[in-house]
């Protein structure tokens, strides 16, 4: 690969190189005229044949020829940078279509290759901030929406007690899923601006977990599921709260994609110089374009749209989990559940 430096230096070259070749030219050609001009007769007629006069026609003759030539022979080395800066023109109108091709220019590939990398980075950020901003304001409008038709519903005079009970239980399941939204979305914006972990400490990961899973008892008794907990004692050096939000998360999913009586398992491993610690379910599992699109914000799979979610929690999971410098993977089958498995460093 050729560096900067250097092309640099190749690039001065080239250019000195069609300036110096433009000079050349013009001398020759217009020294070629002139002696045409001067076997001729023309010159004779129209002058003293001098060496002033000799000057004089060199130097207009220079001038002329050197322009013409300086355009016919300057497009070729300035189109591919006058593509260059079209190019770029064309990254601040939002346009990241466009793709730069020097295959006949080696010391420029380099640059184009840069550039194309950055304009398709780029297209992919627009396209997760149209998908975060649409998905968003969904999320947010789905439970508003049914807070005011509901509200609304308990203006009349004509509804049963009944009703009214269950009229205000919506709301407030609505009003409880809008406030999760916002406090996940806090929470994910807190830590895709973190850079560091300022509050590492050590303490057992193993407790950590089994106190989320006593938290969210409730929910998996509700569903009669059945525990295989695996859990030696073991210690872990790094931010306490944030790893919490990682287990009550992929806690919560396992349990709300389980079936009434399914099978929820939680182990940890020591691996040596990493824990893996995994989270599994038996429920409706996923195909493979959920399983690569899952800790996108704000991504629901379809079995995902069918259950109490926003899409957010997966997120944080994965940017906490990075933070500790460790990777989260996903294995699932349609039907058949889906296991978790966060990779820690030790």
């Amino acid at each position: 690969m050729i560096t900067t430096k250097k092309q640099q230096r190749i690039l001065s070259m080239l250019f000195t190189g069609v300036v110096f070749s433009v000079i050349l030219l013009s001398m020759i050609i217009t020294g070629l005229i002139i002696l045409i001009l001067f076997r001729a007769g023309v010159l004779n007629e129209l002058a003293p044949p001098n060496i002033g006069t000799i000057i004089l026609w060199m130097l207009g003759l220079s001038t002329v020829i050197g322009s013409v030539l300086a355009l016919l022979v300057g497009k070729a080395p300035l189109r591919p940078i006058n593509q260059i800066i079209e190019a770029i023109k064309a990254l601040g109108r939002g346009d990241f279509s466009l793709r730069l091709n020097f295959n006949n220019f080696p010391i420029l590939i380099d640059i184009a290759e840069s550039y194309n990398k950055a304009a398709t980075e780029l297209g992919k950020t627009e396209m997760l901030r149209a998908d975060f901003v649409n998905n968003f304001s969904h999320a947010f409008k789905t439970p508003i929406v049914s807070i005011q038709g509901f509200a609304t519903l308990l203006g009349t005079a004509d509804l049963s007690a009944e009703e009214r009970k269950e009229y205000l239980d919506i709301i407030a399941v609505e009003s409880s899923r809008l406030a999760t939204l916002a406090t996940n979305v806090l929470s994910l914006s807190k830590v895709e601006n973190q850079t560091i972990l300022a509050d590492k400490k050590v303490y057992d990961l193993s407790e950590q977990i089994r106190s989320a899973i006593l938290l969210l008892a409730p929910k998996w008794e509700e569903k009669q599921l059945e525990l295989a907990i695996e859990l030696p004692d073991c210690n872990y050096c790094g931010s306490k709260d944030l790893l919490g939000e990682v287990w009550i998360n992929l806690l919560d999913n396992a349990i709300k994609f389980s079936p009434v009586g399914g099978k929820l398992g939680v182990s940890v491993f020591d691996l040596g110089k990493k824990l893996a610690i995994t989270i599994s379910d038996t429920g409706c599992g996923m195909d493979e374009e959920t399983q690569k699109q899952i800790f996108n914000k704000f991504y629901q799979g379809e079995t995902a749209n069918a259950t109490a979610g926003n899409g957010v929690g997966l997120a944080i999971v994965a940017k906490v989990v990075a933070l500790h410098e460790g990777t989260i993977t996903v294995e699932s089958n349609v039907g058949c559940g889906s296991r978790f498995i966060v990779y820690l460093p030790k």
